[in-house]
């Protein structure tokens, strides 16, 4: 979702999808849909992990940005996302040290998706 957002307001993005996601991704764009309103956004799509180097560097840029606004449901998302990418490479010990303090920032709404995905992620890194 958050490469999405990144594409859609003119960032150079890359989705590393492989099979039948890609395909499906190459031929109708990523779909965002939210209360904010749906959009479909068309990031370049690869299943060529050589782009993991880049993947990583748009995650940090997403946290930058979320960062300087001062937006920290943004922020929550951009960690989560970096999260999950470092988990796949087995780097949880990175993943938990960036995600658990942005978690701990939240004093309600502790029922909304994005914090169960996150308490359900840090679950996962530990």
């Amino acid at each position: 979702m958050l490469g999405a957002h990144l594409a859609r307001s003119g960032q150079d993005v890359i989705l590393i999808a492989r099979g039948r996601h890609l395909a499906a991704m190459q031929a109708n764009g990523v779909t965002v849909r939210s209360r904010q309103g749906d959009f479909t956004a068309r990031p370049r799509c690869t299943d060529d992990v050589s782009a993991v180097a880049a993947a990583e560097a748009c995650f940090q840029q997403a946290l930058d940005v979320a960062r300087r606004q001062g937006a920290l449901s943004w922020e929550l998302r951009a960690a989560m996302s970096l999260a999950r990418f470092w988990r796949g490479q087995q780097r949880v010990n990175e993943a938990r040290k960036l995600l658990a303090p942005v978690y701990r920032r939240f004093t309600e709404g502790f029922e909304t998706a994005d914090l169960v995905a996150a308490k359900a992620l840090l679950a996962s890194v530990r």
